[in-house]
């Protein structure tokens, strides 16, 4: 079963430089078309157990962040990423609960394509429950806590049932 991604490719994203300065703005279509260089926004959700919080994509089946997306034109890593946790988990979450991880630049290939993006990862701590989550299907077909040694142990297996931005 193929399903058509959520997201609507007319949307404007930021297009950056190296240094993650907005340059310009572009279509997302245009972005995964073209390879601009341009920003995603991710966050680890980690309960009291010290588990993260995964999630299998709807699109491709494969295990990525907690939640992630793309920043609309003017929208910053953090706005981007509490709006994502609301589409995607439905969980509304304030900002000064949010620790910011680390950036990191990833370069992807897929078949022809390039996905060349800065990704802001945070975390976010708490005791949330797998089962009070209402879980856009769209976007995400289940979501998992796991330790960190079930994840070391899946990508020593296969990195490929990860994310590109996951196993980075």
């Amino acid at each position: 079963m193929n399903i058509e991604s959520p997201h609507n490719p007319y949307e404007l994203v930021p297009i950056v430089n190296d240094n993650d300065e907005v340059i310009g703005k572009a279509l997302r279509k245009e972005v995964n078309e073209r390879g601009l260089l341009h920003r995603e926004t991710a966050i680890f959700i980690v309960n009291q157990k010290n588990e993260i919080l995964i999630q299998t994509r709807a699109d491709n089946k494969k295990l990525d962040y907690s939640v992630a997306g793309h920043p609309a034109y003017n929208e910053s890593y953090t706005d981007a990423v509490i709006r994502e946790i609301k589409e995607e988990l439905n969980l509304n979450i304030n900002k000064s609960n949010l620790k910011e991880l680390f950036k990191h630049k990833i370069i992807s290939r897929h078949g022809n394509k390039v996905n060349n993006r800065f990704v802001n990862v945070f975390e976010l701590r708490g005791d949330y429950k797998v089962e009070n989550f209402k879980i856009n299907f769209s976007e995400v077909r289940k979501v998992k806590y796991y330790s960190i040694q079930k994840l070391q142990e899946i990508l020593k297996k296969d990195h490929k049932k990860m994310t590109d931005g996951l196993y980075r």
